[in-house]
């Protein structure tokens, strides 16, 4: 007795095709895609290669933008922003991270328009908008709690 594949409901904008994925699926599905970036400001016909951010790699930056302070309330952490968002796109053409550590400090230090250029890539190709930094921003400007001593 052969069984029929269970059928899911679909909302108008959804395709009637459409195959329904399991755990494997997805965990085994390669999403992760580079894009290479022209920068002839590092080298003449020079491109850097970028990579989409893994979810806990966004999770990271993100809350890299994030400072606690010794009472315990959060500080915006724009510093070095896309030095850290082009660090973290950064691989090699074995997909491995090019820069940590101390060499975003120095990443920082590159031309603006260079890293400007990457990072848009960076954002376009982890789908991080200007807004979301500036809504992430925002969301983590907080005072002290009432009940603090600095209060």
């Amino acid at each position: 007795m052969t069984s029929e594949p269970k059928k899911f409901e679909h909302s108008e904008e959804s395709d009637p095709n459409a195959v329904l994925l399991g755990a494997d699926d997805i965990l085994n599905a390669d999403d992760l895609t580079t894009r290479d970036v022209k920068v002839p400001e590092w080298s003449k016909n020079a491109v850097v290669r970028i990579r989409t951010l893994t979810g806990a790699e966004r999770d990271a930056y993100e809350t890299s933008m994030v400072k606690m302070k010794k009472d315990g309330s959060t500080q915006d952490n724009r510093a070095n922003v896309r030095a850290r968002l082009v660090a973290a796109s950064c691989v090699n053409a074995q997909g491995e991270k090019l820069f940590s550590g101390a060499a975003v400090v120095r990443l920082g230090q590159k031309s603006s328009a260079a890293l400007q250029r990457v990072c848009n890539a960076a954002q376009e190709l982890s789908d991080i908008s200007d807004d979301l930094i500036e809504e992430l921003a925002d969301s983590f400007e907080t005072t002290p709690d009432e009940g603090s001593a600095t209060a």
